[in-house]
């Protein structure tokens, strides 16, 4: 009974983790961005590259809510088979 209880919560905690970083990427790329000052305190690129990371980090999120299909992770790795 327990092994049925990892096999339900490690997908939501596999989820729930991912979501507040790629909130927390975008704000800080997001603030970064704004920020106008003649000196800023982080250079532009850092801003662009959290942005990207964060933009990185969503298809994988996407892998664990599909089990069969073109988007499952096992046919993502054998894409020119199908």
């Amino acid at each position: 009974m327990q092994n049925a209880n990892v096999v339900i919560v490690a997908p939501v905690i596999f989820i729930v983790g991912f979501v507040p970083y790629v909130a927390w990427a975008l704000a800080v790329g997001l603030a970064i961005l704004s920020d106008m000052s003649s000196d800023p305190v982080f250079p532009r690129w850092s801003g662009y590259l959290s942005i990207l990371v964060a933009l990185v980090q969503i298809p994988p999120v996407a892998l664990v809510l599909f089990k069969t299909g073109r988007l499952a992770w096992d046919c993502l790795y054998d894409w020119k088979r199908t």
